[in-house]
C-alpha cells in the first residue's frame, strides 16, 4: 500500500534584471535558486492510510550566475507521529519542468502508526515551510476479494465480501492489542482457524446472518469479549473457538447448531447455557473450567455427554432436561470428569421436582508446601489435588484455636494464594487448605509462618571503600540480614544488634557497583521466620 503524495506545484520563475535592463544568457550559464510554500488552503485534515493527499505548493524559481547555486535542491521529509522521520525525498531545482511533481512520500513504508504526520518542504538556500495531515483509519483488501478497515479512533475492524476469512497474512495484526470492536458483513460465511484469537482487547463482534461457520482457535483468548450473539444459520463451531474468552458470559447457541468442537468454552465464565435441539452431543471439555456456570438446559435429543464436558464446572446447581427421567438416565455420559453434573439437581419433564442425591467425592489430603512473607501478604502454596473443583482457604491468628475461613477459590488447577486479610507485622499466623468438589470437601494440613514487614532502607552511601546503610526499625524482629551482590558473587551477614538501624560494609573493591538488599527475621522456639527481601539499592564504591 503505498501512499502518494501529489504536490501541485504553482511555478513562478522570476527573471533578475538589473536597472530595468534584461538579463543576457549568451555569454554564461545560469542557475536556479528558489523556495518553497505550502498554500495556506491545505486543511489540517484527516486521512485514510490508502488516500491521496494532495497538498498545493507555491514554488518560486531565481536565476543566478553563481556556480554554487547549481547544488540548489528542493527537500521534503516527512515525521510520523513518534517523530522519526520515516521518508526523504529531494531533487533539483533547475530540473524542474513540469507544473506538477509526484512522488511517494513514505519510500517503501506503509504507515503503521496512528496520529500526526508532520510535513517539511524547503531548499537549500530556504527554511521552507510545514504542514500537518492525520491518519486515523487504514483500509484495504485481502484474501479472494475480500475488504477491510480499522478506524484507529473508534478502534472498530470492519470486513466485508463474500466467503471465507482465510487464516493467512491477516492485515489488521498489527492493531491487535487495540481491536475492541469487529463488524462482518453480510457475505461471509465462514472465518477459518485463528483468526482472530488473542485479541485482548475486543469485547464485542457482530456476525452476518450468511455465516455457517466459526474455525478451530478463531477467538480463543479474546479475554476481554463478554457476549456473543450467534447468527441463526451458524452450523459448526471449531475446536477452542473461544477457548479463555474468560469474561465471556452471555452465550445463546443457535438452534440450527449441529457441532460443537472439544474445548469450545472452556474457561469462560458462562453461567447458564441452553443446549440447541439441533445436537445429540456434547464433545469433550466443552465447558470445561466454567467455574461459574450454574444452570445447564438440555434437549431430549442428546445421546451423549463426553469426557470431561464439565469438569471443574463446581459451581453447577441445577440441569434443567427436557425429556423423561427414563430418556435422562439412557443418556452416555462419560464416567471421568463430569462429577458435577451428577451432582447436580436433575429437573425432567416427567419428574418437575427431582433432585439428584449428590455424589460423593473421595478428596485426597491438600498438603501445604510453604507459607512466606511477600510484600503484599503472606503466600500460601499447596499440591494439587486430583479432582478438585476448588480449595477452601483457613487461618487462625496467634494462639487461637479457631479457624476462620478466609478465601474460596474456584480453580482445581490453582495451587497457590496471597493473603492480605489484616495482617500485623509481628503476629503468628497459621494456614490450611482444603480441597473441595461440589458438597465434597477434603481434609488439609497445616503450616505456620509470623507476618514481618521488609525492612525499609532510607539511605545506602559509599566512603573509603565501604557501604554504610541506614533503614527504619522493626521493633518485632529479632535482628537482620544483608545481602549484597557484586556480579555473580554475593555474600549475606547478619546485624547482631537487633536495636541497631545502621551497618558499615567494609573492604569492598574500588569503582565497581554493589547491590545491597536486607530483610528482617524472628527465632521463635528454635525456628526461623524471614520477612520477604527490601528493594534494591544499588552503589559505587568510592
Amino acid at each position: 500500500m503505498k501512499k502518494t503524495l501529489k504536490m501541485i506545484l504553482t511555478t513562478c520563475l522570476l527573471l533578475l534584471a538589473v536597472c530595468g535592463a534584461s538579463l543576457s544568457v549568451s555569454a554564461r550559464t545560469y542557475y536556479y535558486q528558489g523556495l518553497i510554500s505550502i498554500d495556506p488552503s491545505f486543511p489540517d485534515s484527516v486521512f485514510d492510510a490508502n488516500e491521496e493527499i494532495q497538498i498545493p505548493l507555491t514554488v518560486k524559481r531565481f536565476l543566478s550566475n553563481n556556480t554554487k547555486d547549481f547544488l540548489s535542491q528542493y527537500y521534503c521529509d516527512v515525521y510520523g507521529p513518534r517523530g522519526t522521520r520515516i521518508s526523504h525525498n529531494s531533487g533539483y531545482l533547475s530540473d524542474m519542468t513540469a507544473p506538477t511533481l509526484n512522488w511517494t512520500i513514505f519510500d517503501r513504508h506503509t504507515p503503521r502508526d496512528f496520529g500526526t504526520y508532520t510535513v517539511k518542504y524547503y531548499t537549500s538556500n530556504n527554511e521552507g515551510g510545514t504542514c500537518y495531515f492525520h491518519v486515523n483509519s487504514i483500509s484495504g483488501t485481502f484474501g479472494a476479494g475480500l475488504k477491510w478497515s480499522y478506524d484507529g479512533a473508534t478502534q472498530e475492524l470492519r470486513i466485508s465480501g463474500s466467503g471465507s476469512i482465510p487464516t493467512d497474512n491477516l492485515p489488521w495484526r498489527d492493531y491487535e492489542s487495540s481491536i475492541k470492536s469487529i463488524i462482518i458483513e453480510e457475505g461471509i460465511t465462514s472465518i477459518d482457524e485463528f483468526v482472530f484469537n488473542d485479541l485482548v482487547s475486543l469485547t464485542n463482534v457482530s456476525f452476518p446472518s450468511t455465516l455457517t461457520r466459526i474455525g478451530n482457535f478463531a477467538f480463543d483468548g479474546c479475554h476481554s469479549l463478554t457476549t456473543v450473539n450467534f447468527p441463526v444459520n451458524l452450523i459448526q463451531l471449531g475446536d477452542c473457538a473461544f477457548r479463555d474468552c474468560s469474561f465471556l458470559q452471555d452465550v445463546k447457541l443457535p438452534n440450527n447448531l449441529r457441532i460443537m468442537g472439544t474445548n469450545c468454552f472452556k474457561g469462560t465464565a458462562i453461567k447458564t447455557i441452553e443446549i440447541p435441539s439441533s445436537m445429540i452431543t456434547i464433545p469433550q471439555s466443552a465447558f470445561e473450567e466454567c467455574y461459574y456456570l450454574e444452570t445447564i438446559t438440555l434437549p431430549n435429543t442428546i445421546r451423549g455427554i463426553d469426557t470431561c464436558a464439565f469438569e471443574n464446572c463446581s459451581g453447577l446447581r441445577s440441569v434443567i432436561y427436557k425429556g423423561t427421567t427414563a430418556e435422562w438416565e439412557r443418556i452416555n455420559i462419560a464416567s471421568y470428569g463430569n462429577d458435577a453434573l451428577r451432582s447436580a439437581a436433575i429437573k425432567t419433564s416427567s419428574s418437575p421436582v427431582s433432585p439428584a442425591t449428590p455424589n460423593k467425592v473421595t478428596l485426597a489430603k491438600t498438603k501445604l508446601k510453604s507459607v512466606s512473607n511477600t510484600a503484599g501478604g503472606i503466600k500460601v502454596t499447596w499440591n494439587k489435588v486430583n479432582r478438585a473443583g476448588g480449595y477452601y482457604i483457613y487461618r487462625k491468628t496467634g494462639t487461637s484455636k479457631t479457624w476462620q475461613k478466609i478465601a474460596t477459590i474456584k480453580k482445581g488447577s490453582t495451587v497457590s494464594y496471597v493473603d492480605k486479610k489484616s495482617l500485623v507485622n509481628g503476629t503468628q499466623y497459621t494456614y490450611m487448605v482444603k480441597a473441595y468438589k461440589g458438597s465434597s470437601v477434603g481434609t488439609g494440613t497445616t503450616l505456620k509462618t509470623i507476618r514481618l514487614t521488609a525492612p525499609a532502607i532510607t539511605s545506602c552511601t559509599s566512603r573509603s571503600r565501604a557501604i554504610t546503610l541506614k533503614w527504619k526499625k522493626n521493633p518485632k524482629v529479632t535482628s537482620y540480614e544483608i545481602r549484597y551482590t557484586i556480579g555473580s558473587s554475593s555474600k549475606t551477614i547478619r546485624v547482631k544488634n537487633k536495636a541497631a538501624v545502621k551497618s558499615v560494609i567494609k573492604n569492598l573493591k574500588k569503582g565497581k557497583t554493589y547491590t545491597v538488599r536486607m530483610r528482617a527475621y524472628k527465632t521463635v522456639s528454635k525456628k526461623t521466620y524471614y520477612s520477604t527481601w527490601s528493594a534494591a539499592k544499588k552503589t559505587v564504591i568510592r
